[in-house]
């Protein structure tokens, strides 16, 4: 196999990432590190500054690896110093090349960061074999991944009265902004959705469809729980991140109501799957049993000092 390796340019490669996260999903049957609703959400939502400014910093922490010019692995950052390998399953022995490239690239990029983050699934003995050997210590967090196979239209409970759940419309500045700061009382930790902005950004990435991204409303017009669904461009696959539920809610019916609602828009609309991952409250997880979501394992990241 003659594999090259060359550096990412975002016009130019954007969506054949895309399409290779697509395809990869296909021949995992599981998320595997990293899908093609995440890619956008790193580039049009984690990154907005640059996005909106056209100054793209974490393009030169991407790198790629063809063979015969197809897309056989991809290595990028989310977060400075967070890295990711993504790869065929036929090419597992690109792997270190990989992790010694985002070692290299992030001691060039970040100086003064002393380790990196590299993910991996809990029974992924090679990838975990690779990080040991590199002196790779595995963080205490781990992401649960979770999958529903969607058949058919589920029955769900009426919202209390006064309440409603309308569509994110990214060109409402004020809606946006509203839903910024549910995220942010949700996780109060996160950078992730600092502002209106970043929400709005979204119209940009075309895994984003406001019509399968809804917020729920109280009588006097608060926000209390959205979710943001990412489809699949390439096949009949949705991923749904975030989803989020002011926790004074968390027991009510609401959070059932708008996962059903998402979950059947997109039944009707042909989709097959379903995928979320991150870590959730135990209310929230007993929402997604009566789903009949089924655990696909979880992932580890192991830091790695420089």
């Amino acid at each position: 196999m003659a594999i090259s390796k060359r550096n990412f340019k975002c016009e130019r490669d954007f969506e054949r990432v895309n399409r290779f996260l697509s395809d990869t999903y296909i021949l995992n049957q599981r998320v595997y590190n990293w899908e093609n609703a995440r890619w956008s959400f790193n580039r049009f939502c984690i990154h907005n500054n640059e996005e909106a400014t056209g100054n793209r910093l974490w393009e030169s922490g991407v790198q790629i690896w063809e063979d015969g010019g197809v897309i056989v692995g991809v290595c990028h950052y989310e977060d400075p110093g967070d890295y990711f390998l993504q790869i065929h399953p036929e090419y597992k022995e690109i792997e270190e090349e990989m992790l010694v490239w985002a070692m290299k690239n992030c001691r060039e990029l970040y100086p003064n960061i002393e380790n990196i983050h590299v993910s991996s699934h809990f029974d992924d003995e090679k990838r975990k074999s690779l990080l040991l050997k590199y002196g790779g210590i595995k963080n205490e967090f781990v992401d649960d991944n979770r999958k529903l196979t969607i058949s058919r239209e589920f029955e769900l409970p009426d919202l209390p009265e006064g309440y409603k759940i309308i569509n994110i419309d990214t060109s409402n500045r004020n809606m946006c902004e509203k839903v910024s700061r549910l995220y942010t009382k949700i996780w109060p930790t996160s950078v992730y959705m600092p502002n209106g902005e970043t929400v709005m950004s979204f119209i940009n990435s075309p895994a984003f469809n406001s019509e399968l991204s809804f917020v729920v409303v109280n009588e006097k017009d608060e926000y209390v729980a959205f979710y943001v669904l990412w489809s699949d461009s390439y096949n009949k696959h949705a991923h749904l991140y975030p989803f989020g539920i002011d926790p004074k809610y968390r027991e009510s019916v609401i959070p059932k109501v708008i996962l059903g609602v998402g979950i059947n828009t997109i039944y009707n609309r042909g989709f097959e799957s379903l995928t979320l991952s991150a870590w959730y409250s135990e209310e929230e997880e007993v929402v997604f049993e009566s789903f009949e979501f089924v655990k696909t394992g979880y992932g580890e990241t192991y830091k790695l000092t420089l």
